[in-house]
């Protein structure tokens, strides 16, 4: 089939519609079902309790103080604390059974430990909203244990919890009661049923059997299917691939690769190199947070120093916002390389493409000075909102129990959702920025737009993927403070999946063509051909499969049968990327030495192999409901997160740097030794916290959430067990080798390949190619090869 039929882009764009309807239709129908938030709380016979404002409050300071990044609510959040549902839901199933327990003993009618359970597991079952009135009718052992809730979680904030890094007085005392109504309300959804259903508003998770939550039917037989399904359709997918040879085509002549290196590169180009460090200070900065995270899981000090200038450590870098710089820091880094790669392929393929056609082209008017412009917006947002995370996350900016709406916090401070942490104006301007990058993109990638003016072409393939991504962005914007718990989830996970594992790996796959083809690896119609039928697979499955995040957040129980079937069917298309890392380091060692970008040519192989092990192997695992229902927020998600986002996105993003910079540098001023060093320093310490840290705690945390229950498994004295307090320690081996021989070599080969740039466009240059030697030649515009390394 070819790939300039107009087949291929019909099929993507009702892909495209088809997948949206889904989620679209989805979303009309999941609204209306959403877990109450009820007016009032009355208790049996005695009036008004509190109001759902109460509630309201809590949401907001549990936003506010930034607490999704130390413990989670409802499984989603950080994995030091415990998840407040789960640990709410145990207190007040001890709080009731101690109730009746104390209630038949004065009445002289003691009860058997089994009917005290029995009955427990029924109120707490039962559903006694009314939803004319907005009113919720609790029984008086509800309301014990509710008063329970905030004593205990009124001395946990007030004294704080050194062993699990909570420091003392984190959240003021006057936010803790309307905190625990909070938490109350989301251990409540959590067990009530359904009206007309059998299971609770988040299909009974957590898993607390002495509360009625065990795992549904449907759990278990969605399982089943999706596993079948993707049995059949792997069959089948991979019979396509084979059969109509939908696999990228070598362009190789004579054994050699007709890819060089530009002798002079464009303003712009140039321009491009300084986002070059601000991507290596930011991971530097992100992985010295990472550490700092793991270390304070097996000590709350800092290698014994506990106070700096008299403040606690704690108190100084609180947990919750060192996690939050670390995810931020990690968006940003990975987008600023993508960025970077951007402003510097564009020219480069317009210059190719109007050199193949003998004509000439100059860089649009401005251009240079548009990147400056956004690499000073990028610097400032990204100051903006570390600054602002901190002190959102420290209380600085929290407002008192009293407000519930977007004050300062929200629009400067800590947003409070986790991956979208930064505050409502840096996010903005973040939307901002990255659509000034899609102009200046699309101004100099316009000549390469003309010469293949079909719309299906593989250069408007890019400029679409990199509209995608602020575009798809924005729906971090669709919800505010007082917006239903449910509702946001469903909003935050369109941004963090649909964004990140949905538009990130169509723009993974159009950039990874674009540059096999660039580099004369491939011929540019198999890499279309191939990359539409991988964005149709990726699109198709990745998009719904969203889904998996909505089995346990308090939207419909249809979203477990999609997220099942679709979550399981998005391995196919990670399988043949696999497929195609194989052939292309295939082509890499029939390049031999004549290939001017092997480091580029690793990483973008790794990028394959972690999609496949990553996002693949580990995703299929803990998505399954059956096992999602116990593993949901364990150490397994965190190897998963990983494994993906580290080793999909942060591998491209060095293959993207590795490349600009590779371009854009002298060659004797490019340290092959260090980025080859940082290759196997990143990939192997990555590959040490995963196999022999996240992936074992995580198993171990699923075995006791099976056997013992879900609170358990998130208690903080889980990671005090002895065999998992050695392997915390033992992670340290892994991260050294991660920051110590990745990424201070990749930090150093960039600093030093930018002390010794090209030349402006224009001159005469010696190039020396530490493949062929030194030719002397007349410079060859911007990204057109170099004939003298064939």
């Amino acid at each position: 089939m070819d790939a300039r039929s107009g087949l291929w882009k019909h099929a993507l764009v009702l892909t495209v519609l088809g997948v949206f309807t889904v989620m679209v239709l989805g979303a009309a129908l999941s609204f209306d079902e959403v877990p109450p938030i009820p007016q009032r709380i009355v208790v049996e016979g005695t009036g008004q309790l509190l109001d759902g404002e109460a509630i309201a409050l809590g949401q907001s300071a549990w936003q506010r103080y930034g607490l999704m990044d130390y413990g989670s609510v409802l499984g989603n959040g950080g994995m030091r604390g415990p998840d407040f549902t789960a640990q709410t839901l145990r207190l007040m199933v001890d709080a009731m059974t101690a109730y009746y327990g104390q209630q038949a003993q004065a009445a002289g009618t003691p009860l058997s430990p089994a009917e005290i359970e029995a009955r427990v597991r029924q109120e707490l079952a039962a559903n006694r909203y009314d939803p004319a009135s907005r009113t919720l009718t609790i029984s008086a052992a509800q309301a014990y244990a509710l008063e329970q809730v905030e004593a205990f979680y009124a001395r946990l904030f007030a004294e704080g919890d050194p062993e699990a890094s909570l420091p003392a007085g984190l959240v003021a005392a006057s936010d803790v009661p309307a905190l625990s109504r909070f938490f109350f309300w989301t251990a409540w959804l959590s067990a009530a049923r359904r009206p007309g259903q059998a299971y609770s508003y988040t299909n009974n998770w957590p898993y607390e059997p002495a509360a009625g939550n065990e795992v549904t039917p449907g759990s278990v037989v969605a399982s089943a299917a999706s596993v079948a399904l993707l049995v059949g359709m792997l069959a089948l997918v991979l019979w396509a691939y084979f059969r109509y040879r939908l696999q990228m085509e070598p362009a190789l002549e004579g054994g050699h690769v007709a890819a060089g290196l530009p002798a002079f590169i464009s303003p712009t180009q140039r321009a491009a190199a300084k986002f070059l460090v601000v991507v290596m200070l930011l991971f530097l900065g992100q992985t010295l947070m990472g550490g700092w995270m793991a270390h304070s899981y097996v000590t709350p000090d800092f290698f014994g120093v506990r106070e700096v200038l008299g403040i606690p450590i704690d108190r100084l870098l609180p947990f919750s916002v060192a996690r939050s710089w670390h995810l931020q820091m990690a968006i940003f880094w990975i987008a600023t390389a993508w960025l970077a790669a951007g402003l510097y392929i564009a020219p480069a393929l317009s210059r190719q493409a109007a050199a193949a056609s003998g004509q000439a082209t100059a860089e649009p008017r401005g251009q240079a000075l548009l990147a400056n412009v956004l690499f000073v917006a990028l610097v400032l947002v990204t100051a903006g909102t570390l600054t602002g995370i901190y002190l959102g996350g420290t209380g600085r900016l929290a407002a008192g129990s009293g407000e519930a709406g977007s004050g300062l916090w929200w629009w400067i401070g800590h947003q409070g959702w986790e991956y979208l942490e930064l505050g409502r104006l840096w996010q903005i301007l973040l939307i901002v920025g990255l659509l000034l990058w899609l102009v200046i993109v699309w101004r100099g990638i316009r000549a390469a737009l003309r010469a293949q003016r079909d719309p299906g072409s593989l250069p408007h393939l890019l400029l679409y993927a990199s509209a995608a991504i602020p575009f798809f962005y924005g729906f971090g914007l669709f919800f505010k403070p007082g917006t239903n718990w449910a509702v946001a989830e469903f909003w935050r996970w369109w941004v963090i999946h649909l964004w990140v594992e949905g538009i990130f790996e169509v723009f993974t796959l159009v950039v990874t063509a674009t540059l096999l083809v660039h580099l004369g690896l491939v011929r540019a119609q198999s890499a279309l051909r191939a990359t539409y039928f991988q964005v149709i697979l990726v699109m198709a499955t990745g998009v719904i499969g969203t889904a998996h995040h909505y089995y346990f957040v308090g939207l419909p129980e249809f979203w477990l049968a999609l997220g099942a079937a679709f979550s399981a069917l998005e391995v196919v298309p990670l399988t043949l990327l696999g497929i195609e890392a194989y052939e292309q380091y295939t082509l890499a060692r029939q390049a031999g030495r004549s290939f001017a970008y092997p480091e580029v040519f690793w990483f973008l192989v790794a990028t394959s192999v972690w999609n496949v092990f990553g996002a693949g192997v580990l995703g299929f695992f803990i998505n399954l409901p059956v096992v999602n229902y116990f593993e949901h927020g364990t150490f397994l998600t965190a190897a998963h997160g990983h494994a993906a986002l580290m080793g999909v996105y942060g591998m491209l993003a060095m293959a993207l740097l590795v490349y600009v910079l590779r371009s854009v540098t002298r060659p004797e001023a490019f340290s092959e030794r260090a980025v080859r060093l940082g290759f196997w320093g990143l990939n192997l310490g990555l590959a040490g916290m995963v196999v022999l840290t996240l992936i074992p705690i995580g198993i171990g945390q699923l075995a006791v959430a099976v056997e013992q229950g879900f609170a358990e498994a998130r208690d903080p004295a889980f990671y005090r067990t002895p065999w998992v307090h050695a392997l915390l320690w033992l992670r340290m081996l892994p991260d050294t080798v991660f920051i110590v021989l990745g990424v201070l070599p990749m930090l150093w080969a960039t600093v030093r390949g930018l002390m010794g740039l090209r030349p402006a466009e224009g001159a005469v240059e010696t190039v020396a190619s530490p493949a062929v030697g030194v030719a002397g030649h007349r410079a060859a515009p911007a990204g057109v090869v170099d004939a003298s390394s064939r």
